[in-house]
C-alpha cells in the first residue's frame, strides 16, 4: 500500500503534468498539425491532466486554515520560478 499523497504534492504534481501536457500539444501543432488521431490522444490526456489538476485544487480549498497555509507555502516554493 502506497503513503497518502499531500494535498500539496497532488497539487504541485498535477500543475506540472499539465503544464507539460499543455507544451506537448504545442509542440505538436508545430511539427505535425494534419496528424488529426495524435492531436486527439494529446487533447485526451490534457482533459485527464485539467480534470486532476482541478481535482487537487478543490481539495485544497477543504483543509483547515493552517494546513492550507502550509500547502500553499510549499506549492508557491516550489512552483514559483516553474
Amino acid at each position: 500500500m502506497t503513503a497518502p499523497v499531500s494535498p500539496a504534492a497532488a497539487y504541485i504534481s498535477s500543475t506540472l503534468a499539465l503544464r507539460a501536457s499543455t507544451d506537448s500539444i504545442a509542440k505538436f501543432i508545430q511539427e505535425d498539425p494534419d496528424n488529426l488521431q495524435r492531436l486527439n490522444e494529446l487533447q485526451k490526456q490534457r482533459e485527464e491532466a485539467y480534470l486532476n489538476w482541478s481535482n487537487a485544487a478543490s481539495l485544497l480549498k477543504t483543509l483547515p486554515v493552517p494546513e492550507m497555509a502550509e500547502a500553499l507555502g510549499q506549492i508557491e516554493s516550489t512552483l514559483w520560478y516553474r
